[in-house]
């Protein structure tokens, strides 16, 4: 008994990229807003009256740091399904060019992600924070259209180098 899902996995690349982006841009944003949050709370005198609020808000932007950690497994996580999905799903030969077809509209979505990451977090705003904080997310995101590129080949070969023997049925 197998998986019958009549479209490919293609689209649902694209939207994990675009996921996986959503996800950094607000890890990026919140980091920094929480940032300027516990400095300011570190120099007011009515919030700082003890070295245990200092603490806390220390330790709260060291949780905010493991958002990178955190895009990373997501990444993989997406990598994994789609292989695994696309071993699992049965499809036939004649959705072989429309899979190209969306991985080159990925492909667009991806470049276009990666110019807007680049943008954003190029601005003197945000250049400190994807330096110290995100050194792995902002090299991922920096390269979107390569692993892009990568976990949709792997997808392509999952879904379509199977042979029927070997699908289940």
């Amino acid at each position: 008994m197998g998986l019958k899902k009549k479209s490919q996995s293609g689209t649902d690349i694209i939207f994990a990229v675009a996921t996986l982006f959503g996800l950094a841009l607000f890890a990026l944003i919140a980091t920094y807003t929480y940032s300027e949050f516990v400095t300011t709370a570190k120099s007011s005198e009515t919030f700082n009256q003890t070295q245990q609020a200092i603490d806390v808000l220390e330790d709260i932007e060291d949780v905010n740091d493991m958002w990178d950690y955190v895009i990373t497994v997501i990444l993989i996580g997406f990598a994994l399904a789609i292989i695994i999905l696309g071993y699992f799903i049965d499809v036939s030969s004649i959705f072989f060019p429309f899979y190209i077809i969306v991985l080159l509209i990925g492909l667009v979505v991806a470049t276009t992600l990666q110019y807007v990451w680049e943008q954003i977090s190029g601005t003197t705003t945000f250049t400190l924070v994807t330096s110290s904080s995100y050194p792995i997310s902002n090299h991922i995101l920096t390269n979107l259209p390569i692993y892009f590129t990568i976990i949709g080949i792997l997808g392509l070969v999952a879904t379509y180098a199977k042979t029927r023997s070997l699908r289940l049925q």
